[in-house]
C-alpha cells in the first residue's frame, strides 16, 4: 500500500519484511569461509595480490579478496626483488604483461614491506578476469613466504 501526495508521488509505504533462512544462512557461511581464509593465510604467510593488465600496478587483496590500502608500481616492485633474482622475476612480469593464458610458478626473493631482509617466496600466478574479447585482463597471484 502506498500513499500519495497531490501530485501522485508516492511519499510513504509499508513494507513487510521477513528474514529468509537461506539467504542468511548463506551470508553465515560466507562469513566463517572469510574467517578461515584469514586463518589459513596468515597462518601459513600467503599473500594475495591483484595485477591488472596495462595499469602495471600491483593490487595487494585481504582474505575477503577486496583491495587493502597497499598498492605497488613496477619501479617500486623491482627495488624490492633480490638483485639476482631479478631475470626471474622479469620472466614473470612478461607472462602478466603477454597476458598469457596458463598458470605460472616461480621463486625468487623478495623484501616485503616492513621487512629488513630479502625472504623466499613461491609465487603462483593465474588469470582471472577477461574482457568481452576474451582477453586476460586480470592476474591473482598467490605468494607464499618459504622462511621460517
Amino acid at each position: 500500500p502506498f500513499e500519495r501526495n497531490a501530485e501522485g508521488k508516492v511519499v510513504r509505504y509499508l513494507a513487510v519484511c521477513h528474514r529468509n533462512n537461506i539467504w542468511h544462512r548463506l551470508d553465515e557461511n560466507l562469513k566463517n569461509y572469510r574467517r578461515r581464509v584469514s586463518f589459513i593465510s596468515d597462518v601459513n604467510r600467503l599473500s594475495f595480490i591483484e595485477f591488472i593488465v596495462g595499469q602495471n600496478f600491483f593490487y595487494v587483496l585481504d582474505t575477503k579478496g577486496e583491495r587493502a590500502d597497499y598498492t605497488m608500481d613496477l619501479k617500486l616492485w623491482h627495488t624490492k626483488v633480490y638483485p639476482d633474482d631479478l631475470p626471474i622475476a622479469e620472466k614473470l612480469l612478461a607472462h602478466l604483461q603477454q597476458r598469457k593464458s596458463e598458470s605460472f610458478h616461480t621463486e625468487y626473493r623478495y623484501k616485503a614491506t616492513g621487512c629488513d631482509q630479502h625472504k623466499w617466496y613461491t609465487i603462483d600466478i593465474f588469470p582471472y578476469k577477461y574482457d568481452a574479447d576474451n582477453q586476460i585482463t586480470n592476474y591473482l597471484i598467490l605468494g607464499k613466504e618459504n622462511d621460517a
